[in-house]
């Protein structure tokens, strides 16, 4: 049902595929750039981690946390491959799903720019080329369910997949999240966000002079950068 790294995953005139031979090495090269999971941080509007944070792990003054022991963490990456078979098999007729292991798109005219994909798509009918994203997320409230209606519950991840965009040069995203309070009750939401969505290039604008702002003004000069309260 999965292609494995048959089109997309190759060298293109906005991005280059930079293959690891391992999941170890794969993480030693996100710290080469910025990745979508950094994106927020570097922008400031991160909840969990400020631009200084993102800034001393950058530049090799802290070590990133190792949090891949934690239970939720070894849940997220156990079902990364259930849930997007389960996308592939519901979605047969609209795209094809490729995915390759332990790799990064790196951004031709801005190599510190990176993004390493769930999954890439192509839609049948179009042609047009998309990220897969697949998250989990424990909900540890009921209001929490409200937060994911309609649309991204969680600013980073919304920033995250822009940021993909802005890598690849691609149409559109499709998000997976799957939704749980406990083991027995469970949802799993797909939000569908495009480029040509009123409002969306504006915000992946944003995002990428941000991205590079902090590239440039505090990485490359070594300087450290306010800290500035996410609001």
């Amino acid at each position: 049902m999965i292609r494995y790294g048959k089109s997309l995953y190759k060298d293109t005139d906005v991005y280059k595929l930079l293959r690891f031979g391992n999941r170890a090495d794969w993480l030693k090269g996100r710290l080469t750039g910025i990745g979508g999971s950094d994106a927020s941080a570097a922008i400031s509007h991160n909840r969990w981690k400020s631009a200084r944070d993102l800034w001393a792990i950058k530049t090799g003054r802290e070590q990133q946390e190792d949090i891949s022991d934690r239970p939720v963490v070894r849940y997220g990456t156990d079902m990364e491959h259930v849930l997007r078979e389960s996308f592939a098999i519901k979605h047969r007729d609209q795209y094809s799903v490729e995915y390759m292991k332990d790799v990064t798109l790196q951004n031709n005219a801005k190599p510190f720019m990176l993004y390493s994909p769930d999954g890439l798509l192509v839609e049948k009918k179009t042609g047009r080329h998309g990220i897969l994203e697949i998250k989990t997320h424990q909900v540890s409230r009921n209001s929490g369910w409200k937060d994911w209606d309609g649309k991204i519950g969680m600013d980073e991840y919304f920033i995250q997949v822009l940021h993909g965009l802005n890598v690849t040069g691609f149409d559109f995203v499709e998000m997976i999240v799957e939704l749980r309070s406990t083991m027995e009750y469970q949802q799993i939401r797909t939000y569908h966000i495009d480029r040509a969505d009123e409002g969306i290039e504006d915000t992946m604008q944003y995002i990428d002079q941000g991205v590079t702002d902090f590239w440039n003004n505090y990485i490359l000069t070594d300087e450290e950068p306010p800290v500035i309260k996410y609001l």
